[in-house]
This record gives C-alpha cells, sequence and structure tokens, in this order.
C-alpha cells in the first residue's frame, strides 16, 4: 500500500515536471519559430506567436509517437530507479535552461533533455544503448545540415526561377507561401518536441505499471496535455526574444524565409518520421543561416553566430553533468 503511494506521487512528479519541461521548451523556441516570418514583416509579433503556437498544439498531436518510443526506450536502460533518473534529467535540463535564459543564450531544450537523461543514466550505473546515441548524435549533424542544404537549394531555385521577376513582385508573391512554410514549421516543431514530453511520462507510466499501460499503449492524455504545455510556452514566450532571434539576427525577404522555414518544416517531418529526436531550434536557424548564406549582404551577425554555436555545442553536456550531479545526490540522501 505504502509502496503504491510512493510511486504514485513519483509518477505524478514526473509528469509535473515533464510539463512544466515542455512549457519552458516551447517558452524559449518561440522567438526562433516566428523570426523568420517577424523579420520578413509577414506577420506582426502577436499574429505570429498565435499562428505558430496554434499550429506546435497541432503537430504535437499529430505527428506520431516515433520520436517518443525512441527516447522512451531506444536511448537508455535506467539503473536504480526509473523515476530518479527522469527527475534528474528533467531539472539538470530545466537548471540549465533557467540559465542558459538569464545569461540571454540560445541553447536547445532538446539536447538538454536527452543530455540529462544520458547524464543521469551513467551516473546511476544504468546503460545507454550503443545504437539509440548513435541515432541522437547522427540526427545531431544531419537535422541542421539536411535544413541547411535544403534552404540553399531552395533559395538557388526560387531566385533563378523568379530572375525575371521585379523584387517587389516576388515580395508581395511570396508572402501567402511564408504562412504556409510558417505553419509547416510549427507542425514539426509541434510533432517532434511534444514528443520529448510524452516520452518522459510514457517511460515513467510503463515502469510503474499504472492504467494497464505496456510498451505498446500510451494513454490518449499524455500527447494531448505535452502539446498543450508546448503551446502554452510558445504563446506565453515570443515576443520578449524576437529582437534578438529575428530582426537582429537576419533581416529576410519573404522568398528568403519561405525557403528557410520550408526547409526547417520538411526537415522536421522527416526527422519525426524517422523516429529522430532533434532541436528544432538547430533545424530552424540552419534554415536561416542557409538562406542568408545566398545573400550578398548577409545579415546574420558573426558574433551572435559564435555565441549560438557556443550554446549548442555545451548544452548537452552541461545538462548531463547537471543531471549526474542530481541522481547523485538524490542517490544518496535515500
Amino acid at each position: 500500500m505504502a509502496e503504491g503511494i510512493a510511486v504514485a506521487w513519483a509518477l505524478v512528479g514526473v509528469a509535473t515536471l515533464a510539463l512544466v519541461y515542455g512549457f519552458v521548451n516551447g517558452y524559449q523556441n518561440a522567438a526562433t519559430l516566428v523570426a523568420p516570418i517577424v523579420s520578413t514583416g509577414v506577420l506582426r509579433p502577436a499574429s505570429a506567436v498565435a499562428w505558430t503556437s496554434l499550429l506546435t498544439a497541432v503537430g504535437g498531436v499529430t505527428y506520431g509517437l516515433q520520436v517518443a518510443w525512441m527516447l522512451a526506450f531506444g536511448l537508455v536502460q535506467p539503473g536504480v530507479s526509473v523515476f530518479l533518473l527522469l527527475i534528474a534529467a528533467l531539472v539538470g535540463a530545466l537548471i540549465w535552461l533557467t540559465f542558459a535564459r538569464v545569461a540571454h543564450l540560445p541553447s536547445s531544450a532538446s539536447h538538454a533533455l536527452m543530455g540529462g537523461m544520458i547524464g543521469a543514466t551513467l551516473a546511476q550505473g544504468g546503460t545507454v544503448e550503443f545504437w539509440g546515441a548513435l541515432k541522437v548524435l547522427a540526427w545531431v549533424i544531419v537535422g541542421p545540415l539536411l535544413a541547411f542544404t535544403l534552404s540553399v537549394g531552395l533559395t538557388i531555385a526560387l531566385a533563378w526561377s523568379l530572375r525575371t521577376v521585379r523584387p517587389s513582385r516576388v515580395d508581395r508573391w511570396m508572402r501567402p507561401g511564408q504562412l504556409a512554410s510558417c505553419a509547416l514549421t510549427a507542425l514539426g516543431h509541434g510533432g517532434n518536441d511534444a514528443q520529448k514530453v510524452v516520452a518522459v511520462i510514457w517511460l515513467a507510466i510503463t515502469s510503474a505499471g499504472a492504467a494497464g499501460v505496456t510498451g505498446s499503449q500510451l494513454p490518449t492524455w499524455v500527447p494531448y496535455a505535452a502539446a498543450a504545455s508546448l503551446a502554452v510556452g510558445c504563446a506565453l514566450g515570443g515576443i520578449r526574444l524576437i529582437s534578438r532571434k529575428g530582426e537582429k539576427i537576419a533581416r529576410l525577404r519573404p522568398a528568403d524565409g519561405w525557403s528557410a522555414e520550408s526547409a526547417a518544416g520538411l526537415t522536421l517531418a522527416v526527422a519525426c518520421a524517422a523516429g529522430a529526436p532533434v532541436s528544432s531550434t538547430h533545424v530552424i536557424m540552419a534554415g536561416v543561416l542557409g538562406a542568408d548564406a545566398m545573400r550578398a549582404d548577409r545579415s546574420l551577425r558573426r558574433n551572435i553566430r559564435g555565441v549560438i554555436l557556443w550554446a549548442w555545442a555545451v548544452t548537452a553536456p552541461a545538462s548531463g553533468m547537471l543531471a549526474a550531479l542530481a541522481s547523485v545526490f538524490w542517490a544518496g540522501a535515500r
């Protein structure tokens, strides 16, 4: 009886922390999501935040569960306790994301969670699945590279096909197109990032043996709750960071914004289908980099680019170490 109550409270704690993580993830990613469409002037910041938040929620419940399955059952084999691992991983990720927020660093919530899971697993003597870790590491490179390459290709193809059209007319033609490309990116963001919240809760529920859940079953409320936490974070987090990640990073034309967002959205859709957890921040910014690279007047500031790359590189190791410390501390306090 007492053990069952303890497990139930642990499950509630993990689910609550996972939803907080989803909120923070959405809050942090909101500016990156709306930056291209705001910098081109197609939508005002408030409208862009509303548009992307709505479609993030839709993507969170329509893109399947392949990413969630991979993270929950294909990345780590817990050692002492699944609940301890998940709580330590979430705490490590949230501490790092809070620090990055205070320090105005564009970190990756996805890498923070995956780094936290691996760090906590190793600290408690668990096993990191070789093929799962290899897949994650491969997509750290493949995701941004694919988005960058697609963005460059789309930018070149669009410029060539419209080379005889006046720039002002091209901008007018591409404004509706960027609404669609922004929607595609937001759907992919919801589809990939909400599944990371689902993965944490799924693993916790399966470990608890609650509600008759097995590895192939999942309560319906979990994806909806995960999508809602991500979308609410996007809705509340967009406007304050736009000036840093949008207008002051790259001033894009609608055609460039369409190329960047289409490339990011397609990449995120492919990653979801492949069951590959990727950083939406990395993928979207790689799309922006690709479009910006084709311009004669490159507007992406090199110093900001360096800060972004540095923050991305340290996110997973830092979160992993924090999660490992949390895991060791709580194991010793038991």
